[in-house]
């Protein structure tokens, strides 16, 4: 004959199937995650609920004492640990799925609701410039309580501008709990928040739940960009570099042959060009230096002395046509920039 014990018999069948039901799902899913859901309004769980289901994924209420009667006999490593940390009103979560995506879902469905008295604001609260929707009565002396200046427009108390009412970390008091509501401004942010977790048999600790997603996303594509630049530097050829590789030798070879220079057909403009430009600015520097000193036509470019007044702007010019030239021509001058 089978013996209960004293506490089991205390268990109703509505607790004993909630705890068999955790026991089942955490023989089932490899991962389980433990997060608060402190004031989580419940049209906003439910919906949390439904669409977790479609990626491997249950969420269970549960008393801590019934999760912690459940598990406790999980042949699982560490799962003394996991529960040690069980704390407040929780939920546990099952799932097949990456923590961080479940971490990355449930930071994406947060749920604003009001504050309530004794709430401590996690960010500045600003009752905005706007028409309340009110007619005058008894609420304009509600709203200058809180220092909100107010004028009567078109039959509707119109608050004149914005107004912080509370400093981020401060105490909700009972006046103004009642006008934010009266205004429909809900400014605290709530959800689910994993704490700690079993994923196997690894003991996720708190600090692995704190992480800014967004932030490491952003740190790997800057890694993954400064990889790909260092790849291509040193030639380390893959599918990914073989193209700027192959586009930078390419570069490098025109713009030896032509400052070589070397006469090779494909080149052959290239060459030309960069010894007119070259002829050309040495007989600005001449004529400059001496109107006369060279035949008239000889420079298209400088025929004539320019004036103190235009060389800097002509200079200017140059050098943006330089560097067009250069550019257009894939020519780096060694020794330069490119």
């Amino acid at each position: 004959m089978a013996v209960t014990s004293k506490n089991e018999k205390k268990i109703s069948p509505l607790k004993k199937r909630a705890v068999e039901e955790i026991r089942l799902l955490a023989n089932e899913y490899p991962t389980m995650l433990l997060c608060r859901m402190e004031k989580m309004p419940s049209p906003q769980l439910q919906k949390i609920r439904k669409e977790l289901r479609s990626i491997n994924t249950v969420i269970k209420m549960a008393k801590n004492n019934l999760i912690k009667l459940a598990l406790k006999e999980l042949n699982r490593k560490n799962i003394a640990e996991f529960l040690d940390n069980l704390e407040g009103s929780s939920a546990i979560i099952f799932t097949k799925e990456n923590v961080f995506r479940i971490k990355k879902f449930l930071d994406e469905n947060k749920a604003q609701i009001a504050a309530k008295p004794g709430d401590i604001t996690p960010v500045d609260i600003v009752v905005p410039a706007g028409n309340t929707g009110f007619p005058p009565g008894a609420i304009i002396s509600e709203l200058a309580t809180l220092g909100l200046k107010t004028r009567v427009q078109s039959g509707m108390i119109w608050i004149k501008e914005d107004k912080t009412v509370l400093k981020k970390g401060e105490t909700v008091d009972r006046s103004i709990a009642l006008v934010l509501s009266r205004l429909s401004i809900q400014p605290i942010t709530v959800g689910l928040k994993i704490y700690t977790g079993l994923e196997g048999e690894d003991l996720l600790s708190r600090e692995s739940f704190e992480i800014d997603l967004d932030e490491i996303i952003e740190q790997l594509k800057l890694a993954g960009s400064n990889a790909h630049v260092l790849a291509v530097e040193i030639s380390w050829i893959t599918p990914d570099t073989i193209i700027p590789i192959l586009i930078k030798a390419h570069g490098r070879a025109r713009n030896l042959v032509v400052n070589a220079p070397i006469i090779l057909n494909d080149f052959i403009s290239d060459v030309m060009g960069m010894a007119s430009y070259k002829a050309q600015a040495l007989a600005t520097k001449i004529l400059e230096k001496d109107p006369n000193a060279l035949p008239e036509g000889i420079v298209s470019v400088a025929s004539a002395t320019p004036s103190e007044e235009t060389k800097t702007d002509e200079k200017k010019e140059k050098k943006e046509e330089k560097e067009k030239w250069r550019l257009k021509h894939g020519i780096r001058v060694f020794g330069s920039h490119p």
